[in-house]
């Protein structure tokens, strides 16, 4: 009996299984001021991760081209820590929304700081940091299913 394979990493699957899927949320439980121009996030190949009601997870936007699963990225500032609230899987492509305002696309999620928490990296025209965009504690932040919109 053979052992069992990740369809992403051996390229079985070459089009999202993703049809539909639940909304996402969590509320801010930290707002974040930090650029970095060298970070090395390194994206795991897998488009799609599961959160869990509580748990907390960090989220930091880009402005590098092309960013996504598997790929690196070092243009990084810092937007918040959330606490999910609605639990369920989040997908490259999601639409991230806080506070009412569209902050961008999800590209990734970095595990460097596994078991922790993940980082999941969004991806906009222009970076800003969640002070700077006007993040406030308890905003509410939605992970939107997309179709297309990914890198």
């Amino acid at each position: 009996m053979s052992a069992a394979t990740d369809p992403y990493a051996d390229g079985q699957l070459s089009v999202p299984p993703y049809v539909a899927k639940a909304l996402v949320t969590g509320n801010v439980c930290a707002v974040l001021n930090q650029t970095l121009d060298h970070r090395g996030l390194q994206l795991i190949v897998q488009p799609s991760r599961v959160v869990k009601a509580g748990d907390v997870h960090e989220i930091v936007l880009t402005d590098e081209r092309p960013a996504g699963p598997g790929f690196r990225v070092d243009r990084v500032c810092g937007i918040a820590f959330i606490t999910v609230t609605r639990p369920g899987v989040i997908l490259s492509g999601d639409m991230v929304t806080a506070g009412g305002h569209e902050l961008g696309y999800v590209v990734g999620f970095d595990e460097s700081h596994a078991p922790n928490h993940l980082n999941i990296v969004l991806r906009a025209e222009r970076r800003a940091t969640g002070d700077v965009l006007g993040i406030a504690l308890g905003d509410e932040v939605s992970f939107n299913f997309q179709r297309t919109g990914a890198d």
